[in-house]
């Protein structure tokens, strides 16, 4: 009496609307041949190990897109990168203590005019230049004659301005201040702006 009880339950929800036609298919299978019966008139489902694998690369996907989507500067920056248009790599101002270097990290994601701005904002004259990675392990690991890329090179200077095509690629904007600290600034502040332009 519980089976024809319950497809006349199944029968009646999907006359009211309540259950779709392959909900009330699946649920009148279920009430048949698993001996189930349908209790608030929803019968259980079953979930196979493919669905449950599906669903949880999906899963992994959404959360691997978030995270890299996080992780890119910003949706202009990424567009920019892909179209080839202008865009400013940094814009910022760096300190550097007395004696002692900075590199700053430049990713250029085309390859196109660099154009690098200086100034020294407060504090002693800089030496500027553009170089690779090869260039800062130089300089880590205390050679003074560290190489520069192209004109990109200041020897002492509170402003620097230059503009040259360049590779695809990653590059350090070193900022050296060789002074001593006893007649000058202990810390200079350098404003700086990069920008890419194709």
């Amino acid at each position: 009496m519980a089976l024809a009880e319950d497809l006349k339950s199944l029968e009646e929800m999907r006359e009211k609307g309540t259950l779709t036609s392959e909900e009330f298919a699946a649920a009148k299978s279920v009430a048949i041949n698993g001996g189930h019966s349908v209790r608030g008139g929803v019968a259980p489902k079953k979930i196979g190990t493919s669905t449950v694998s599906k669903v949880v690369v999906g899963v992994l996907l959404l959360l691997l897109g978030v995270v890299w989507f996080a992780s890119v500067d910003s949706p202009t920056h990424l567009l920019k990168s892909a179209a080839h248009m202008p865009m400013d790599l940094t814009n910022e101002v760096e300190n550097v203590r007395v004696h002692s270097w900075r590199g700053v990290a430049l990713t250029v994601p085309y390859t196109g005019s660099l154009t690098v701005s200086a100034q020294v904002e407060r504090g002693n004259p800089i030496q500027m230049f553009l170089t690779d990675g090869s260039g800062v392990d130089k300089l880590k690991a205390g050679d003074r004659a560290a190489t520069y890329i192209g004109a990109f090179y200041a020897p002492q200077a509170r402003t620097f301005q230059h503009t040259e095509r360049v590779n695809q690629g990653t590059y350090y904007l070193v900022l050296r201040d060789s002074s001593l600290g006893i007649l000058s600034s202990s810390a200079s502040d350098v404003s700086l702006k990069v920008q890419l332009a194709p």
